[in-house]
């Protein structure tokens, strides 16, 4: 029983760091699109 824990638990923090490296790519990606956008939209007017 205590093994299944252990394994569950080392299982959820990789999860969560693959989680993390995610989320910062995406936020990346949505900034830079909000950035360019935004820009776009300045130089236009």
């Amino acid at each position: 029983m205590k093994n299944k824990t252990l394994h569950f638990l080392l299982d959820s923090r990789h999860f969560l760091e693959d989680l993390k490296k995610g989320y910062k790519k995406l936020l990346i990606f949505f900034l830079r699109y909000f950035i360019t956008s935004l820009s776009t939209k300045i130089f236009h007017n």
